[in-house]
């Protein structure tokens, strides 16, 4: 395994990692991140593996990661970079692209996606741009993505409108209870282990069981649509649930504490 880890910055430069197999690339990304003086790359790595244990012994502002890794795929290693307590934009550099991946990679945490066919300077504008904590693609890219979320969302709201009324007509049969006694009980599956989410993501997760919209949260919480969306990805990967529906279903028992 070869590890690179290269001098660190002490002039409030953002501090980046580049974790890519190809060695070539990598070499090119470095020297690109390095045209702009915003930039410093301070560790390199090939592996998910060598990533990992470089950010844990020294967590950076930025890191450009490769989708597919020679030790695996790059979702694993986003997860496990969002667990630490250092906040950290991770932007997927791929040479492959699909509406399914763009979406996975977004929900996942990445905080932005470009292809290995950019060209070189389109990546430059787009580093000259950056901003920490906000997405970094393309233009066109971005509209793609918005088009495919709002197909989800079409989706979601339509299996929504599909289950609320199959539990009305349970509820209208006596299936379902909808006395006092068994909404506690319902609060009490509905409530999470202690500590899996932040005081914040748990005011959102209660929000979002109760069907409201990221903007419509923003305006409670007096946040911005862009910070909901960021908490609702962590919130996603912490209940292992890829969308809100398998998220505000998520119960007690699924946590391990069965309370019922």
């Amino acid at each position: 395994m070869s590890r690179t880890k290269l001098s660190s910055d002490q002039s409030g430069r953002i501090r980046v990692m580049i974790a890519e197999d190809h060695e070539v690339v990598r070499h090119a990304m470095r020297d690109i991140f390095h045209m702009s003086e915003r930039f410093i790359v301070v560790t390199e790595a090939s592996t998910s593996l060598e990533a990992l244990e470089l950010f844990k012994a020294d967590p950076v502002d930025l890191v450009l990661l490769d989708l597919f890794l020679r030790d695996g795929s790059a979702f694993h290693l986003i997860h496990e970079i969002h667990q630490h307590q250092h906040s950290s934009d991770i932007i997927i550099f791929s040479a492959t692209l699909s509406n399914e991946i763009l979406v996975k990679a977004m929900v996942a945490g990445a905080s932005g996606y470009i292809t290995k066919d950019t060209p070189l300077a389109d990546i430059i504008a787009l580093l000259e741009q950056y901003k920490p904590g906000e997405l970094m693609m393309s233009s066109s890219m971005m509209a793609l993505l918005a088009h495919l979320l709002i197909e989800q969302y079409q989706a979601l709201s339509q299996q929504n409108e599909i289950l609320s009324a199959r539990l009305q007509e349970l509820t209208q049969t006596g299936a379902i209870q909808n006395t006092p006694q068994a909404k506690a009980r319902d609060a009490q599956v509905f409530s999470l282990p202690a500590n899996i989410l932040t005081p914040q993501e748990e005011k959102i997760f209660q929000l979002l069981r109760r069907g409201d919209s990221n903007k419509q949260i923003a305006a409670q919480l007096s946040i911005s649509r862009f910070t909901v969306g960021k908490h609702v990805q962590n919130i996603f990967r912490k209940l292992g649930a890829t969308n809100r529906t398998q998220a505000v279903s998520h119960t007690a028992f699924e946590g391990g504490n069965q309370i019922l």
